[in-house]
């Protein structure tokens, strides 16, 4: 019984069966095989204390060894089975035979309290886990349900990238007397910024460079209703007119919170004429005093309203003399400081440049933007047009 005891004990505790446990046994063995033979009483009586005390020795221990790692129910059973133990071991040298029964019921009761205890934590912790797995297992749904959208968006987003840069010019306009260059660069998936050229059969070149408010699917389809308007509208002389015509468009189209801001020229013979509607001003750059000229047309952004009066300017683009027409996002690049490029460096990094060729006047703008923002990403599109006179 002793035995069965102990081993209870050290399963219900996770404690390691000691080797004394072994040797105990082999006590047990060894004094019933001397009762057979009838050895000195003394030696006997020596070994059944040795027998009894043992449990209670270890019963003790394991109880203490339970308590300090903090077992569940350990009083509760360690208790029942210290009360056992030294009740049988009573028992063995009295003739009182109920404190046996007694010590058994305190037994059973305690271990019944133990198992009962363990199982309706068991339950517990198993009801616990269950709900976590199914809780994983929803969030791990949920996450390929997000990754699988995430990946949709991204094939759609790169779709309409791919769409709005098939919508940019090709080739740049051949003039005798003019060179242009051109370069964007993106923020993110699909930018809003635009440009586009148009020559008529009268030879008048037509730029326009616009910037669609905020990024995404709206602002890649409002630039392709601009391109749309644009190659409709470009052989009229009026720019305010194709300004107009091109706002009550896009506001019939009901893309609320989304606008053109456009800025367009017309060249022919060293005249230009220019509008803008809510673009950063085009700087010019005049070769004769070598200065730079602010052309700063305000005006609303298409798609805004459909009666705004836009304005117009012309002036003569002589030899030497160079324009730049930008997007905002050079104007405003951050550097790490959070402090914006400004019209205020655009103009003396345009103005160190001005003399070179149109692609090397951007490449000298980009150079030092890239220095301002010192690696951060850009905010927003970034887009560059520079003509010169020959």
């Amino acid at each position: 019984g002793f035995a069965c005891l102990l081993a209870f004990l050290y399963a219900a505790f996770s404690l390691r069966v000691p080797s004394r446990f072994w040797y105990w046994l082999m006590v047990i063995a060894l004094t019933n095989f001397l009762a057979m033979f009838s050895f000195p009483g003394i030696l006997l009586r020596l070994l059944g204390v040795l027998i009894v005390l043992f449990p209670i020795i270890e019963v003790v221990r394991g109880l203490i060894e339970a308590v300090r790692k903090q077992v569940s129910g350990a009083w509760i059973v360690g208790g029942g089975m210290l009360v056992y133990t030294v009740g049988i071991s009573l028992l063995l040298y009295s003739q009182f035979e109920f404190i046996g029964t007694l010590a058994s019921t305190i037994l059973l009761l305690s271990i019944s309290i133990f198992l009962a205890r363990q199982f309706a934590r068991t339950n517990l912790d198993l009801e616990e886990q269950l709900v976590q797995v199914k809780q994983l297992s929803a969030a791990a749904l949920e996450h390929e349900k997000v990754k699988a959208e995430n990946d949709r968006r991204a094939h759609e987003l790169e779709e309409a990238r791919q769409l709005q840069l098939s919508m940019l010019p090709k080739k740049l306009p051949n003039l005798p007397h003019l060179d242009i260059a051109a370069y964007m660069k993106t923020a993110s998936e699909v930018g809003g910024d635009y440009y586009d050229f148009h020559t008529s059969e009268d030879g008048t070149l037509t730029i326009a460079i616009g910037d669609a408010t905020g990024h995404g699917l709206k602002a890649g389809t409002l630039v392709a209703a601009v391109k749309s308007l644009f190659v409709t509208l470009a052989y009229h002389p009026d720019i305010p007119h194709i300004f107009t015509r091109m706002s009550q468009t896009l506001k019939q189209m009901q893309m609320r919170g989304v606008f053109m801001a456009l800025a367009m020229i017309k060249y022919k013979d060293r005249s230009i004429n220019i509008s803008i509607a809510g673009m950063p001003p085009m700087m010019l750059y005049r070769h004769a005093s070598q200065t730079v000229e602010r052309i700063n047309l305000r005006g609303l952004p298409l798609g805004s309203v459909t009666s705004y009066r836009y304005r117009e300017m012309t002036t003569e683009l002589r030899p030497g003399d160079a324009l730049l027409m930008l997007s905002d996002g050079l104007t405003e690049l951050f550097n790490p400081a959070n402090e914006m490029f400004g019209e205020e460096r655009v103009e003396p990094s345009f103005l160190a440049a001005a003399k070179s060729s149109p692609a090397e006047i951007i490449e000298k703008l980009l150079a030092d933007a890239n220095n301002w923002s010192n690696g951060r990403a850009l905010d927003d599109d970034l887009t560059l047009v520079v003509l010169k006179a020959k």
